[in-house]
């Protein structure tokens, strides 16, 4: 990643579809597996092409070093997946296989929240000023922002994922559905609502002018107050 005047310059021309973009990529995995098992007619194969997904995205972005808990997470899951698929084509958790990926990325939410490296303040952090991570105080504000976001991830996704477990128990397939496309929506949109929140409080120059600004402090002091695992 770049530093410096050429870091503040990408982060200052990155906008809203920069952001997206990323979250894309690592999102992409999940959805590449829901497709392709559909297309292929094959959990075992869907579940291959997105551990080689996964596997591509994690490598990427380890030789960048922007490695990623949720890069991490995804890529352990598609390979126990496959791995089961593979195993037992016939498994009856084939059925659940939405609500499961739910959990495992509400699971995984949960997890960068308890290490306090949230995902989403982990993606927020490289398409800010970099004057907001070497402030203290600002980047404490993004960092408390995106913990609600993730927590809104996890929250979403395990809700999401028991109650379309139970409706797929019902033979409900419609709404059991519609409660999964429920439980991303809105933690998207949250996590987009949260992040501009902070954003236009601290302006196009990285100042919040909500409140009197703070000198920012040399060196890569890019944590906030309360510690944050950057994995």
């Amino acid at each position: 990643m770049p530093d410096g005047a050429g870091r503040e310059h990408d982060a200052a021309s990155e906008g809203p579809l920069s952001t997206l973009a990323d979250y894309a990529i690592s999102l992409s995995p999940w959805a590449g597996y829901v497709i392709f098992t559909n297309v292929l007619d094959s959990w075992r194969d869907g579940f291959v092409v997105g551990l080689a997904m996964s596997a591509l995205v994690f490598v990427i972005r380890t030789i960048r070093h922007d490695s990623r808990f949720l890069d991490a997470g995804t890529l352990a899951y598609c390979a126990a997946m496959a791995a089961l698929s593979s195993i037992d084509p016939g498994s009856p958790v084939r059925a659940y296989n939405l609500p499961l990926s739910m959990s495992a990325i509400g699971g995984i939410s949960s997890a960068s929240l308890a290490i306090k490296s949230p995902f989403t303040y982990r993606i927020a952090r490289d398409h800010v000023p970099p004057a907001i991570l070497e402030d203290p105080h600002r980047n404490g504000i993004l960092y408390r922002a995106h913990v609600v976001a993730t927590t809104w991830w996890a929250a979403s996704q395990l809700l999401a994922a028991g109650t379309s477990a139970l409706l797929l128990v019902a033979g409900e397939r419609v709404p059991a559905i519609a409660v999964q496309a429920v439980g991303t929506l809105v933690p998207v949109a949250l996590t987009r609502y949260q992040h501009e929140r902070v954003a236009k409080g601290f302006g196009e120059d990285g100042v919040n002018h909500g409140a009197q600004g703070r000198p920012a402090l040399s060196g890569d002091s890019r944590r906030p107050r309360i510690e944050v695992d950057e994995t």
